[in-house]
């Protein structure tokens, strides 16, 4: 023990120190300047590459291998419409077999549906005749289905008359309604059909009275020859002047109210 003493002198110790200083330094030194590809998958520690290690926009497409992450690999709702590119999506198959379900027999292709809710209208002033009253009212443009048109007029002859109308802008259509029928036998519904043979439904009331067109067939039917099919129905209700328990829906003085829907399949 003495002679281990003796020989501890300053210059053995400092060199000692020097020696451990020199290894440790180049170990750390290695360390921090490790090798292009000297580490792979074994080096890593299961876990060690979290979320917050990866760069933003790091991984790419090229490098994600097939097969190499799988679903138990991606967090529940994490990946999100925005990061789809929809152009390289494909056809899903029940949508491409739907596509072309257009053929007769099948659902067909809907092409058209109109629908407009309450419209209120203040009777047009009597003219000299019932025709001429009519003619001079303007039309009210309630639903359109493929070349069909349904409008509606209201006027004042004797009371307050509520009338729907259909025009076509095919000849050599055909209409039916509670009302009229145009069927080819004697006639087509035309464009220029006239008014009183292409009436959808009416209404009339008298002073101090209203009637409501809304619980018999207010159904409408046509069918023009490019092959557009349609069904539609017309509600009309009619005023004439003040009502003796108010006049409600209506408003005051002579009143039409229009609803209609109507819609179009193409063959």
């Amino acid at each position: 023990m003495k002679a281990l003493r003796s020989r501890l002198t300053y210059a053995n110790v400092m060199s000692t120190i020097a020696v451990f200083l020199v290894l440790g330094g180049a170990t750390a030194f290695a360390a921090g300047q490790l090798g292009k590809n000297t580490v792979g998958s074994k080096q890593l520690k299961k876990n060690a590459v979290t979320a917050a290690k990866l760069k933003k926009n790091a991984v790419t497409g090229s490098k994600i291998a097939k097969d190499a992450i799988t679903a138990e690999k991606i967090k529940n709702g994490s990946v999100t419409g925005a990061k789809v590119d929809t152009a390289s999506l494909g056809t899903v198959p029940k949508a491409a077999s739907a596509a072309t379900a257009t053929t007769a027999g099948s659902a067909g292709t809907f092409s058209g549906y109109s629908r407009k809710g309450l419209v209120r209208v203040t009777a047009s002033p009597e003219g000299a005749s019932f025709e001429a009253t009519r003619a001079a009212s303007p039309e009210i443009a309630l639903v359109t289905a493929g070349p069909f048109t349904i409008y509606g007029k209201c006027f004042n002859f004797g009371g307050t008359e509520a009338e729907a109308f259909i025009k076509t802008s095919e000849d050599g259509s055909i209409f039916s309604s509670d009302f009229e029928e145009l069927d080819g036998s004697p006639s087509f519904l035309n464009a220029n059909t006239a008014e009183d043979a292409r009436e959808v439904s009416s209404e009339f009331a008298g002073a101090g009275e209203s009637n409501y067109f809304g619980v018999h067939t207010t159904e409408f039917t046509a069918m023009a020859p490019s092959g557009t099919a349609v069904r539609g129905d017309v509600q009309i209700a009619a005023k004439g002047g003040d009502l003796a328990g108010g006049n409600g829906i209506y408003g005051p003085g002579d009143v039409c109210l229009f609803a209609a829907e109507a819609t179009a399949l193409n063959g």
